[in-house]
């Protein structure tokens, strides 16, 4: 069994009644309970239709719950997955489908009825060795290409967030990456592995400051990641935002008394961050090619 699947597993187990995943509209999430359910009927009808362990699905759905537990569905299976979006032009999908030799594609249409399905009892034994994410990069140069992560790539990259993060149950963490990138899988298991309630910010509040501190004080949010950009005119509305996660450009003149900052340093091909910073008042506004951030707890 591989180390995030049975994590996960002991979340759901310990904590069932508590939210796991909320998306936008009204009654839109699943507890631990629903999350495990739905997962484990798609898993069922993924080895009813035939896929083994090792294989690949595509996933092709909106941005909602169920890409969650679709992710996860894949992972009970034992198999790995390709994050797809139903806007990608048909080429760029026929493209990645032959190319990863997907033995299913999770969408809308797979999903009706899904309800009928048995769900899986247990979970498909697989090693640490074996593929779990495939990440394919835009093809703006050429052809699209995979980046493949590993259940132990996966596994060390969502544990070392957690470790760093060490959040307790029912910390309201906001996701707000796509689910095609790789970072998105580190900022959604991270908490749900946690026990925090996971929300999907519409990508519309994400560039919008006034929208996304609207949101994060109707929700109540606890964490968000924040671009460095938005993050200099971001102005919290209220005193729920604990800790804000930065990163992938150059972080300055961001400190906030209201919140902490982290500055979150990684690439597609390490799963997620790899080493994180807490922003200190003192060196915020040192110049470029200096340290910008006092180095408080690495994540290797």
């Amino acid at each position: 069994m591989n180390s995030i699947v049975k994590k996960l597993k002991e979340t759901i187990q310990n904590y069932p009644d508590t939210l796991a995943v909320v998306e936008q509209g009204e009654n839109n999430q699943y507890t631990y309970r629903q999350l495990g359910e739905r997962s484990a009927q798609i898993a069922a009808k993924l080895i009813r239709l035939g896929v083994k362990p090792k294989e690949f699905v595509m996933i092709m759905l909106p941005r909602n719950k169920d890409y969650i537990a679709a992710m996860y569905g894949v992972w009970l299976a034992g198999a790995g997955f390709a994050p797809l979006s139903p806007t990608y032009p048909p080429e760029r999908i026929e493209y990645i489908k032959n190319d990863c030799k997907a033995k299913a594609v999770i969408d809308e249409r797979f999903l009706r009825h899904i309800d009928e399905e048995i769900p899986l009892s247990d979970e498909i034994e697989t090693d640490l060795s074996a593929p779990a994410i495939l990440i394919y990069t835009s093809g703006s140069t050429g052809k699209p290409k995979g980046v493949l992560h590993s259940f132990g790539s996966i596994t060390d990259s969502v544990f070392r967030y957690m470790e760093y993060a060490n959040t307790s149950v029912g910390f309201r963490a906001a996701i707000g990456a796509p689910f095609t990138f790789v970072a998105s899988v580190q900022g959604a298991f991270a908490p749900l592995c946690s026990a925090n309630t996971a929300y999907l910010i519409p990508y519309e509040f994400m560039r919008d400051p006034e929208l996304l501190a609207d949101y994060i004080e109707e929700k109540q949010i606890n964490r968000c990641f924040i671009s460095p950009k938005m993050l200099k005119v971001f102005r919290a509305k209220g005193n729920s935002l604990k800790i804000v996660s930065t990163g992938s450009e150059r972080v300055s003149n961001t400190y906030s008394e209201d919140y902490q900052i982290q500055v979150a340093y990684g690439q597609t091909e390490s799963a997620g961050a790899v080493m994180m910073f807490e922003i200190d008042k003192k060196y915020d506004n040192t110049p470029i090619g200096k340290p910008i951030g006092n180095v408080k707890k690495s994540c290797r």
